[in-house]
């Protein structure tokens, strides 16, 4: 049987196949950390603590995250998850307010 039963908790369980109700994530990328209050913001890395160590990189769901000489560099296409931000050893990666 697919679809969803509640088991004697009352607590929902799916059946069969549950891709429909898989949710890409940028579809909440904004919510879990731009839209704080309303404001939006967007991720920048510090040149000056940035040890290139590639986890930023690596941990980008949309692979816009890229290597420059002297840091890595946070292209336009940031959904602003803040995966970045959350995975960086050394806190390079800073949270800006946008002016969009």
């Amino acid at each position: 049987m697919n679809g969803k039963e509640a088991d004697s908790s009352g607590i929902g369980i799916y059946k069969g196949d549950v891709s429909s109700e898989i949710k890409p994530c940028k579809d909440k990328a904004q919510d879990k950390v731009g839209a704080m209050a309303g404001l939006r913001w967007r991720f920048v890395v510090n040149g000056e603590r940035c040890v290139k160590c590639g986890a930023c990189a690596m941990d980008c769901p949309v692979q816009i995250i890229v290597e420059q000489p002297q840091q890595f560099f946070i292209g336009n296409g940031c959904i602003g998850c803040g995966d970045c931000y959350e995975i960086c050893p050394v806190g390079a990666i800073e949270r800006v307010k946008s002016n969009e």
